[in-house]
């Protein structure tokens, strides 16, 4: 049996709302309030049903690695087709991994890894992500370490008629 996806669509107001909680996500809601010309119960009410249908999934301060001396790096790796979902599941229980993609460019999972440096990334590789069931040593892994960060964000663009599918 199939699950359908119910989708929430967003309006006007939801993605307002967004929009300053994105960008100061201890914004007071009777500020979004008056900006908004809405009362802080109605921000307040919709904000809950946005966390409720997991819209908003959580609130959290955005660090730059580099102000606290760690190096960010793309890390590309293929995995035998049958593995993919296995190894991004192990993949995903290291901290160091902010971000695991599937891709379908030269690799087929793309990662984002944060370590102290070169020697920390290439050990983390070595014995961390190598060793995993699946992963593929030909064509091999390949990393790219970031020499500097212009910017970081947790944003979405916010468009007309943005809908997200529930599950």
């Amino acid at each position: 049996m199939s699950q359908s996806k119910k989708s929430y669509k967003l309006d006007e107001i939801d993605r307002k709302i967004l929009f300053f909680l994105q960008a100061n996500s201890k914004i007071p809601y009777h500020e979004i309030g008056k900006e908004l010309k809405i009362a802080a119960s109605t921000v307040h009410n919709r904000v809950k049903k946005m966390i409720a249908n997991g819209v908003i999934r959580r609130f959290a301060a955005i660090v730059d690695p580099q102000k606290l001396g760690l190096q960010v790096s793309w890390v590309g790796i293929n995995v035998e087709p049958n593995k993919l979902k296995e190894v991004a599941k192990e993949l995903a229980k290291y901290e160091e991994i902010q971000i695991i993609g599937a891709s379908y460019g030269d690799h087929d999972i793309l990662l984002q890894i944060v370590c102290r440096d070169a020697k920390e990334l290439a050990d983390f590789i070595r014995y961390k992500i190598k060793p995993i069931p699946g992963v593929k040593g030909v064509p091999g892994i390949h990393s790219s370490i970031f020499t500097e960060i212009f910017k970081i964000v947790n944003w979405v663009p916010l468009k007309e008629g943005a809908k997200v599918n529930l599950q």
